[in-house]
């Protein structure tokens, strides 16, 4: 769905960082709260601690369909050759973030709806599992009421599929940037051929949507003042976001055109894999005094970054018997790489860079092109953005003359 900012790491999937923003426990809190109650209706007086633990159980399952949802967007997307900078859980939801957005209505369609599809398996596969072990429960468990006597393990289940079913409606709806107004996005992309415009009417559709949200809040306050205040920020939220892309868009102008190949340095210096790591100080670092160099093999492919501190760890008289590519961290080429047809403005939001200060630029099969530093991308969006801004300046009125003589 939609993100927020400062987070807490919680694990690694296949390269892809899964974090959580600080309101998240905030979310996770009432999740268990409102729970143990049902669970405590559930299983009667004296069981609170059970109770309890089926609710601490369940809430982070919901929360990890909410992570399958966002890895559903994460794959497509690198099928699609977007790269993933990380998956963030917040307090409305999550957000798969991406180094680069769509560039065609096909792509963003297949990485929009990739989510929906995830929450629509979760959700069929739980209710579905549910009727087949106990289908006399599944209609009053399908209402999210419960009775002592009810299993609560089939609860559980049923619970979990409305749920995500519930979020699935919600999600699908056709305002951004929800996943339905990234679809919208798309088609609309599609019959125009004018992404701006499908921006635009995505975006408005957002607004609309979020205030209506809002007003739904302000009805509900006197009467449930907890979802009245939900409401109303998730509406706040959504029209936040839909007024930013469209002003994020238009401040970009040419910065959004610009991508690595753009700035990078061509010709930096580099040293082959099977250099030794004596010959790595005499011929590299003593003499550029520069911390890192990056490390190509024979093809010229980028290996990953050798740094002097790891070259001085090893007892000097082992440095000629040692080739730099064995003192090469295993994912530093994963991780300080970027393809040099990424867009700067992802740059610019991939932490490794803000981490390193550089990163090197590959091209498709890994070969090293360039490298490129904060200080190029910062100065290559400023010069843009300034650009942009000076042709969107209305021009100075015309001095009046004076009469013709």
């Amino acid at each position: 769905m939609f993100g927020g900012s400062q987070s807490l790491p919680l694990f690694r999937v296949a390269g892809i960082s899964v974090t959580a923003g600080w309101s998240w426990l905030l979310a996770l809190g009432y999740v268990v709260f409102m729970l143990s109650g049902s669970y405590n209706s559930i299983l009667g007086p004296g069981n609170d601690v059970e109770a309890f633990a089926y609710a601490v159980v369940v809430a982070f399952l919901f929360f990890g369909s909410i992570v399958l949802h966002e890895f559903g967007h994460a794959i497509v997307a690198r099928r699609n050759g977007i790269g993933i900078l990380g998956i963030e859980l917040w307090v409305l939801g999550g957000l798969a973030k991406m180094d680069r957005d769509p560039v065609t209505p096909g792509v963003e369609f297949r990485v929009a709806a990739a989510g929906p599809l995830a929450t629509t398996i979760i959700a069929a596969g739980c209710l579905g599992a549910a009727a087949l072990v106990d289908g006399s429960q599944i209609g009053h468990l399908m209402t999210l009421s419960t009775r002592t006597g009810d299993s609560a393990w089939l609860a559980s289940v049923v619970w979990l599929g409305m749920v995500n079913l519930y979020l699935l409606a919600f999600n699908l709806f056709p305002a951004y940037p929800l996943d339905g107004g990234r679809i919208a996005r798309a088609i609309v992309w599609k019959l125009t051929g004018d992404e701006h415009r499908a921006t635009n009417f995505a975006a408005g559709l957002g607004r609309v949507f979020g205030g209506a949200l809002v007003v739904a809040g302000v009805l509900l306050f006197a009467s449930q003042p907890f979802p009245a205040v939900l409401f109303m920020y998730m509406g706040f939220s959504i029209m936040q976001s839909a007024r930013g892309i469209v002003a994020h868009r238009k401040m970009l102008g040419d910065a959004s055109r610009l991508t690595v190949a753009d700035v990078m340095d061509v010709q930096p210096v580099v040293m082959g894999s099977d250099v030794t790591a004596d010959r790595a100080l005499d011929e590299f670092f003593w003499r550029y005094r520069w911390p890192w160099f990056p490390v190509v093999d024979p093809y010229g492919h980028f290996v990953g970054l050798i740094e002097q501190n790891a070259i001085e760890r090893i007892d000097e008289a082992d440095r000629a018997g040692r080739s730099v590519s064995e003192l090469i961290s295993p994912d530093s080429g994963h991780r300080r790489a970027v393809i040099a047809d990424t867009p700067l403005t992802a740059v610019l939001a991939n932490p490794s860079i803000r981490d390193y200060g550089a990163l090197m630029a590959v091209d498709g099969d890994g070969k090293l092109l360039g490298v490129i530093t904060i200080e190029q991308v910062q100065r290559g969006l400023r010069d843009a953005i300034n650009r942009s801004v000076a042709r969107e300046r209305p021009s100075d009125p015309a001095e009046p003359g004076g009469p013709e003589g």
